[in-house]
Order: structure tokens, then sequence, then C-alpha cells
């Protein structure tokens, strides 16, 4: 929700030359806890998390359903920050995901034994991508923030 509610907000903001830091830092915020409550309930009780969105059929997902959750928040922070670099207008971004999802591609074509290794690899790439648009965020956005204020 945050990912691209903020979007807009933050472009008008940026086309209007007013400083967009705070709804960047609220929205992130925001996806940062809802991201961490899924978290704690997939850790806490995954069979309710289950029973609740696939039935009691799909049980024996319960021991990788936290390392799933975790996985795609590390996606969801990914893809929040992507929106924030479009959104100011920083098109080369769409580069670091297209990057991803080659590696994600030969990850999975070479570790592919199990869903749990599946899933590991999605986590490592979504972990990567992150690291690398933070890097991106801390590297180029002082600059932005610079002649923004």
């Amino acid at each position: 929700f945050p990912v691209t509610i903020g979007y807009p907000w933050i472009a008008k903001k940026k086309a209007n030359e007013t400083s967009y830091w705070g709804i960047f830092y609220l929205s992130l915020l925001l996806t940062i806890a809802i991201c961490g409550g899924i978290l704690i309930l997939y850790f806490v009780a995954p069979l309710i998390a289950i029973q609740s969105l696939f039935g009691s059929n799909y049980f024996a997902g319960s021991s990788i359903l936290f390392i799933f959750g975790l996985s795609m928040s590390l996606l969801t922070l990914s893809m929040f920050l992507i929106n924030f670099f479009l959104s100011i207008g920083r098109t080369w971004v769409v580069v670091l995901p297209s990057l991803a999802a080659i590696a994600q591609i030969i990850g999975i074509n070479i570790w592919h034994d199990n869903l749990t290794t599946v899933i590991n690899v999605s986590l490592f790439v979504f972990g990567a991508l992150l690291i690398a648009l933070l890097c991106c965020l801390l590297f180029k956005g002082v600059s932005v923030q610079l002649k923004n204020e």
C-alpha cells in the first residue's frame, strides 16, 4: 500500500520543488511496520496464517513460511525504493531489478532441489537488490536531498 501511494505525492512535491523526504520516511516506516507485523505473524503463528490464507491442506508449508515472508519483505522494500527513485525521475534504477531478475532465473535454474532452496535463492537475490538500492539512496540520495531542500 505505501509502496504505491507515496509515488504520486513524492512526484508532485518533486515537480513543485518542495521537500519530499517527510513523505518518503513516513511511507518507509509504514512499509517496514506492515512487513514486520506480517513476519511476526508468520514466525509466531504460521499455522494460523496458512489456515486463513490457504486452508489446512497446506500446513506442511508452515516450516518455510517465515523465510518466504522474509524474502517477500525484502522484495517489498526494494520495490518501495524503486518506486521512490522513479517518482523523482531517476529512471536508471530499472537496471537493478532487471539484473536481479536475471540473477534469480539463473540461481533457480542452478539450485532448485526443493522449495526451501528456491526461496533461499530469492532471499539472497532480493537481499542483494535491497543493498544495491540502499547504496544508491545513500550515495546518490545525498545530492538529491541537497538540491531538494
